[in-house]
């Protein structure tokens, strides 16, 4: 299938399913469909993670193993296996990976939320610099 005729097709059924979803918010008979609906979307988010999680571990292995900037790919590797076992070891919940989450992993995305808030302030700045009129 082309990607021309597919990409449409994708975005109505998204568009489609998030109206259903917003539709059963407010008719209280929907209430079953949009819990299904939505276990769905967490299954295949949590599909999507561990399938880029296994990228991120195949293509950093290979790195290590080629030796192309072996040190930070091994530093990943270690950090990541080290964190996936102690979450297997204590759960979701337990006190050490609540731990790394809110004094590890928290800080570093709030962090680069604003280096893409203010990226996407000096873009837009430029771009009204350089058109000379708003049309």
């Amino acid at each position: 299938m082309n990607l021309r005729t597919r990409t449409p097709v994708a975005a109505a059924v998204a568009i489609g399913v998030g109206l259903l979803v917003l539709l059963s918010l407010l008719i209280p008979d929907l209430a079953d469909l949009r819990n299904r609906i939505l276990n769905w979307a967490i299954l295949l988010a949590a599909l999507a993670l561990l399938l880029g999680l296994i990228n991120l571990f195949t293509v950093h292995f290979e790195k290590v193993r080629n030796k192309e900037k072996p040190l930070y790919s091994l530093v990943l590797l270690v950090a990541m296996l080290v964190t996936f076992g102690i979450t297997l070891w204590e759960g979701s919940q337990g006190a050490t990976p609540t731990w790394i989450f809110n004094n590890i992993q928290l800080p570093v995305e709030t962090s680069l939320m604003a280096v893409l808030a203010i990226s996407l302030t000096l873009a837009a700045a430029r771009l009204f610099q350089q058109r000379s009129d708003l049309m």
